[in-house]
């Protein structure tokens, strides 16, 4: 083992890497103070171990995550029925795209102009690049 990170609230459920191996992101499952679920998308500096930023929006555990190979975007998908499209260096939420079923699994194509995902209703969804 190189490292570990534990500072994530919560289970982790997905991990990925960027292209260039210089971030990590985690998602799970977190409950705030007052017991209303807030997942947060942690993402993480390979070298420090340090927390680089939170992405949150999520309304129920985050299943799946996935960097676009090509551009500063990040995918995720989870319980809350929805696939939200994010700029990882900015935070910024880009799109969010509604597959109307649990989703656990998300790719990108190797040009980045696909988005695949796959969901608890046997459906494999393939999405022209969002955004």
């Amino acid at each position: 083992m190189v490292s570990w990170f534990d500072r994530s609230v919560g289970s982790i459920r997905s991990v990925a890497i960027s292209p260039d191996g210089q971030i990590i992101a985690s998602g799970g499952t977190s409950a705030g103070d007052n017991g209303v679920s807030n997942p947060p998308i942690k993402l993480w500096n390979t070298s420090t171990g340090e927390e680089i930023r939170i992405l949150t929006g999520h309304t129920a555990s985050v299943n799946a995550i996935a960097f676009s190979p090509t551009a500063k975007i990040i995918a995720s998908g989870g319980e809350d029925n929805t696939i939200r499209i994010w700029n990882y260096q900015t935070g910024e939420l880009i799109q969010t795209l509604e597959p109307q079923s649990l989703v656990n699994s998300l790719v990108f194509s190797p040009h980045a102009k696909i988005l695949v995902s796959g969901t608890d209703d046997s459906k494999i969804r393939i999405w022209g690049r969002p955004c």
